[in-house]
C-alpha cells in the first residue's frame, strides 16, 4: 500500500469514550465511526451531530484503500462538498437495526434511502455510490450500512488497509 491517503479511501475510527463504545457494542463491530477521504493530504468529510463537515485523518485511524479508478477518485472532492452541512440521521441508526433484523417495512427502506440526513457510514456509502462504486451487492436497502459493515466488507474483500501514524500508513493485518 502506498504510504498516503487517497481520495475515496475509507477512514475507520475506534474512538474512546462511552458513545464510541456504545456504538461498537450495539453494532457488534470493531469501529464506531467512518470518515471519507477527500484529498491525498488527509482531508476528509464526516457526519457530525450538528451536520457533516471537514475533518482530518488522525493517528490510529485505519485507512482502507477502496479499489477505485482514477476517474472515480477525481470525482470525490466535488461529491464530498455536497455533503458539508447535511444534518445527522439519528433515527437511521434504529432503521438500520430494523433492516438488519429483517424488518422490511417500506417506511424503513424509505428512511434509509433519504440523502438529506446521513450518519457517518451512510455518508461514505452514498459518496462511493455517487462516484460509481457500489460497496455492497447483497440486496440490503441502499445506505443500510453501519461502520462495522464497511469495515468487514473491506477486510473480507482484501482491500489494502493500514494504520495512519500521522504521516504515513503502517501495514495492517485486519
Amino acid at each position: 500500500m502506498t504510504p498516503t491517503v487517497l481520495p475515496g479511501d475509507l477512514i475507520l475510527v475506534r474512538s474512546a469514550g462511552w458513545v464510541g463504545r456504545g456504538i461498537r457494542q450495539g453494532t457488534c463491530a470493531r469501529f464506531n465511526h467512518v470518515r471519507w477521504a477527500v484529498t491525498d493530504a488527509g482531508r476528509c468529510v464526516e457526519a457530525r451531530p450538528h451536520g457533516a463537515g471537514w475533518a482530518r485523518v488522525m493517528p490510529g485511524d485505519v485507512v482502507v484503500r477502496v479499489p477505485l479508478t482514477d476517474a472515480q477518485r477525481a470525482l470525490v472532492p466535488e461529491v464530498a462538498r455536497e455533503f458539508v452541512g447535511v444534518p445527522y440521521a439519528f433515527l437511521d441508526v434504529a432503521a438500520i437495526g430494523l433492516a438488519k433484523n429483517g424488518v422490511a417495512l417500506p417506511s424503513v427502506r424509505a428512511r434509509l434511502e433519504r440523502p438529506d440526513r446521513l450518519f457517518c457510514s451512510q455518508l461514505a456509502d452514498l459518496g462511493l455510490h455517487r462516484i460509481g462504486f457500489e460497496v455492497f451487492s447483497d440486496g440490503r436497502p441502499f445506505q443500510a450500512v453501519d461502520p462495522g459493515d464497511l469495515a468487514e466488507r473491506s477486510f473480507r474483500a482484501g482491500w489494502a488497509s493500514g494504520e495512519w501514524d500521522g504521516s504515513a500508513l503502517r501495514a495492517s493485518t485486519s
